[in-house]
């Protein structure tokens, strides 16, 4: 049985999805209209859908346009918490669908740009670039500014 709560904070409206799923008044705006395919997909991330330390940018298709790529920061308080919350990941989507997620290490936020069907990840700390080859779809393992990353649902 799904609860549904909805948690407002300054700023920034939150949907948790693990356990609790929430909505927004304005869904349609949210992520870039991908919340729907996100819960149904069992994303397993917060979904904030407002504020200023909130975007979700796609970043474009990769593999013959069957995946697009979209890149998530945010930021935010949970209620009841003393500490921010924070992170990046890199989402997939195939067709449309919530096909997975790497979630990458809180800021400084890694660089994302596509190329054909390559991904290129840029970590600022100065680190080798992850060039991710998406040939023959999602690597299932990346190393990103030294950092082993897995590619999950």
């Amino acid at each position: 049985m799904t609860r549904l709560l909805l948690l407002v904070m300054q700023t920034a409206t939150v949907i948790l999805t693990t356990p609790v799923v929430a909505a927004t008044a304005n869904t349609s705006s949210c992520m870039a209209g991908k919340r729907a395919a996100l819960v149904k997909g069992h994303f397993t991330g917060p979904l904030l859908c407002s504020g200023k330390a909130v975007s979700f940018v796609k970043i474009g298709r990769v593999e013959q346009g069957r995946f697009a790529l979209y890149d998530y920061r945010y930021r935010y308080r949970p209620i009841g918490a003393n500490v921010m919350h924070g992170g990046q990941r890199i989402i997939l989507f195939r067709n449309g669908i919530y096909a997975g997620q790497y979630v990458l290490s809180p800021p400084p936020y890694t660089i994302v740009t596509v190329k054909g069907s390559t991904v290129i990840m840029h970590s600022p700390d100065g680190s080798p670039d992850a060039v991710l080859n998406f040939a023959d779809g999602p690597p299932r393992n990346i190393l990103v500014g030294g950092d082993s990353v897995r590619f999950t649902l």
